[in-house]
């Protein structure tokens, strides 16, 4: 896996985070996953298997968005048949 690219498929970006107000949201440590999205953003850097600092913009919601890097983050997700990491 070409790790170089902040344009991978299977990659993760950390955004930083203006509003300190959406810390009180319910969904705030959760994941939106969205099977149609190329791009998958986390506020949680610890969360993150790898991580490759990387200072950019990606356009997201409508505006742009600051991203302080990319790397890989595993999601853990609950079906039918138990708890599942993607």
């Amino acid at each position: 896996m070409d790790h170089n690219s902040a344009t991978d498929r299977n990659s993760a970006f950390s955004a930083g985070q203006p509003h300190t107000e959406l810390a009180d949201w319910v969904l705030y440590n959760s994941f939106i996953l969205d099977s149609g999205a190329t791009t998958h953003i986390c506020h949680d850097r610890s969360r993150f298997r790898n991580f490759y600092p990387q200072s950019d913009t990606l356009l997201a919601g409508g505006g742009p968005v600051s991203i302080k890097g990319w790397g890989d983050a595993d999601i853990q997700v609950q079906g039918d048949k138990g708890t599942s990491r993607i």
